[in-house]
């Protein structure tokens, strides 16, 4: 059952989102090496795709370190536009917004703790993942069912493209897939 569509939703133009604790459940991991890893849902990244075909601009915001791990995911989805850093999230998604052509009164905020509470304040709509911090929930204009790094980002995708009037299986199929197949038949 899906939620009801808030009614900003479909004016808006891009979608920004924080990483840790929204695309990924905030687990860092860190291998003998030394090397960093996090765990993206494909669902996540299918809704990047969806919203692309659909024309909204895409733009991620990390408090991390730079390790290299965050751009290579958004790299390989084809985000527009991703800031991975120090400081303040009210300004950085100000910025952010700008490299995306928008401002932040038409994008929809996807964050969990209290360092993206600056980006809440100036988004044209706030949304958080079920497992967010109490104080985020509270002022988020949108609580999503699913978790950070379980979904949470598809759902939000998938109620702006449902304000804006599209279908992710009807609408978008054959711009994800321009040759559909029946199920079965391999591809030549």
């Amino acid at each position: 059952m899906s939620q009801p569509v808030h009614p900003r939703l479909a004016a808006l133009a891009a979608v920004v989102s924080d990483v840790d604790g929204v695309l990924t459940d905030g687990t860092v991991g860190v291998l003998p090496g030394g090397q960093k890893f996090r765990a993206f849902h494909v669902h996540d990244g299918m809704g990047v795709q969806l919203l692309k075909a659909a024309g909204v601009r895409i733009g991620w915001m990390s408090s991390s370190v730079d390790d290299g791990v965050i751009r290579a995911r958004a790299q390989a989805l084809g985000v527009h536009a991703v800031d991975v850093g120090d400081g303040d999230k009210g300004e950085r998604f100000r910025r952010l917004c700008a490299a995306l052509g928008t401002t932040p009164d038409l994008a929809l905020y996807l964050g969990d703790d209290v360092n993206d509470l600056p980006a809440f304040a100036l988004a044209g709509v706030a949304a958080c993942p079920a497992d967010a911090r109490p104080e985020v929930v509270d002022r988020a204009a949108i609580l999503l069912r699913a978790c950070g790094g379980r979904g949470a980002f598809r759902e939000a995708a998938d109620m702006l493209l449902r304000a804006k009037g599209f279908d992710a299986a009807e609408d978008h199929a054959g711009a994800l897939n321009p040759d559909p197949l029946p199920l079965g038949i391999p591809r030549p």
